[in-house]
């Protein structure tokens, strides 16, 4: 055991060598302490040690890992440097270069109730190498007010550049809860939306769960979940994809149209069961359906059911109303015109058969096209007559004759090889191929 009283450090004595046991009971000061190992097993008493410089050049350690575990007592003169052993260690930019431990809560900053942000930064990697680039920070996003946020930050690399650089979550579930009050109950749940541990997506908000996208350039914006009705006083701006009560809405915005496979027309819509049509359904291409039950219009170019088209289809099965031409349009230019008396004139029964009765009169013995029918009223396959004539001599005898009238399927009415003026159309009658009304 070496007991030093009272031993100052001088020019003389420039090293300090003890190899047994240092007990100190008086003041001793000395300029420079040099030492590799420092053990602290038990309290220690430090009364009175005035420390300028402590260079350890080994390892320090005390009672359970803690530097200078029992030292005590009140601080001792501070030095040049303040480096005095004191209770207290003031660490207001302290460096660790080492795994750091704290107990089970690490509160960051104070309580200052300002506007102060609490920031935590890391250290840079790879050409990212600044604290700016990777931050955690509860800031306020509206000075003078309670609207504060936690904002998560990974900065400097978009996907454009060298990045990008990502914020990742990975966990077994993933939940976003939302407060149910003003209060502080961090650990209640009140979950809005989770990614399960299989990768299922759920929204879980009742009315409003739903996901708005957009609005896009021009303001349009959908809205697609199991939520009430979201197009109502838009002027026409908002579509829907909604679930309501088990039946699936696709909305178009106000006075605004539900286009399929618009953008890719090779594509084909399949729908099975029945499709009840509200109000008018305009089609430009092919509807094929087994059931279609419309209380509206159904307007489309060409309909199939089977192999027939619609239109014929329906006029197999309702007789069309019975139409008279009476009068037919013929002046003295054409080189005919009806005979008043016994005016010429047509009509279509309801199975679809075209009769005559009536005259016509021949003033020009070159014209032999008297008149066209209407495509309604075409025969449905090139038709001969022969029909009965007459003529009145000078000497105003009546001479009767008869003539061929020929109709085409355009419907073309042309007279032959006669040289009476008046001709009966009476017993000219067909089945009309177009069987629309």
């Amino acid at each position: 055991m070496s007991l030093i009283r009272d031993i100052t450090n001088s020019s003389f004595k420039d090293v300090l060598h003890i190899t047994d046991q240092l007990v100190v009971s008086g003041t001793s000061t000395f300029n420079t302490i040099e030492t590799e190992n420092i053990t602290v097993s038990a309290v220690t008493e430090l009364a009175d040690l005035v420390v300028r410089n402590i260079t350890v050049t080994g390892t320090t350690s005390g009672t359970d890992g803690q530097v200078f575990a029992g030292a005590r007592g009140e601080p001792g003169e501070k030095g040049e440097k303040g480096d005095t052993v004191v209770n207290e260690v003031d660490m207001n930019s302290p460096l660790f270069t080492g795994i750091v431990t704290t107990g089970n809560v690490l509160q960051l900053g104070e309580n200052g109730n300002d506007s102060v942000s609490k920031t935590l930064k890391f250290g840079g990697v790879y050409n990212d190498n600044t604290y700016e680039h990777a931050v955690i920070e509860n800031r306020m996003y509206a000075i003078g007010t309670e609207n504060s946020e936690l904002l998560l930050f990974k900065g400097n690399d978009t996907a454009t550049e060298s990045g990008p650089d990502r914020i990742r979550i990975k966990a077994g579930e993933i939940r976003f809860d939302l407060l149910e009050s003003a209060d502080n109950n961090r650990t209640s749940e009140n979950t809005k939306f989770m990614l399960t541990s299989d990768g299922s997506m759920k929204h879980t908000a009742c009315n409003n769960s739903y996901t708005e996208y957009g609005p896009n350039t021009d303001n349009g914006k959908l809205t697609v979940g199991a939520c009430p009705n979201t197009t109502g006083g838009n002027n026409g701006l908002n579509a829907q994809v909604i679930c309501t009560n088990g039946s699936l809405h696709l909305d178009g915005g106000k006075a605004k149209g539900v286009y399929l496979n618009h953008h890719s027309p090779q594509s084909y819509v399949r729908i099975k069961g029945t499709v009840t049509m509200e109000n008018s359904c305009s089609v430009s291409g092919t509807l094929s359906c087994i059931d279609c039950n419309s209380s509206g219009q159904v307007s489309c170019q060409n309909l199939i059911i089977g192999t027939r088209s619609l239109r014929n289809y329906i006029l197999d099965l309702v007789p069309p109303p019975i139409t008279f031409q009476p009068y037919m349009s013929l002046t003295p230019s054409d080189g005919f015109y009806s005979l008043s008396i016994n005016p010429s004139m047509y009509r279509r029964t309801s199975e679809f058969e075209v009769v005559f009765t009536g005259e016509v009169v021949r003033d020009d013995n070159t014209k032999t096209f008297i008149f066209t029918l209407p495509l309604s009223h075409c025969p449905k396959y090139f038709c001969k007559f022969l029909v009965p004539t007459r003529s009145i001599n000078f000497a105003g005898d009546v001479m009767y004759g008869t003539a061929h009238i020929t109709i085409s399927r355009d419907g073309d009415l042309i007279l032959n090889r006669t040289d009476d003026i008046i001709i009966s159309l009476e017993g000219i009658r067909f089945i009309s191929e177009n069987r629309q009304p």
